[in-house]
């Protein structure tokens, strides 16, 4: 085993259920960014299309401030749009997530 197989690797169906879990409300905003985040910090095994959309998907998780507001950043409401945009696009690309047990 090499040094990079001990390593945690996620894929395009981690951040998909990750996002309808926050769009179902299962998970807060709060909670849906650290675990973005922390995903985002793994080893990920995805295609370049699949690899936009994570990143922008990265970028609006990253854009939300529920304190301050100025130009870029984006409350609540924008987010989840965003979010669901971002699944409704990896679901455009062949992606299905079971439905939780």
């Amino acid at each position: 085993m090499s040094k990079v197989d001990s390593y945690p690797q996620v894929g395009v169906i981690d951040f998909m259920r990750l996002m309808r879990d926050f769009l179902g409300k299962r998970i807060d905003v709060h909670q849906y960014r650290r675990s973005y985040f922390d995903l985002s910090k793994m080893r990920m095994d995805m295609s370049d299309d699949e690899d936009k959309i994570i990143q922008e998907a990265y970028g609006d998780a990253d854009d939300f401030d529920d304190v301050v507001h100025l130009e870029y950043t984006i409350d609540e409401t924008q987010l989840r749009e965003r979010v669901s945009g971002s699944l409704e696009r990896l679901r455009a690309l062949g992606h299905a997530i079971p439905d939780p047990s």
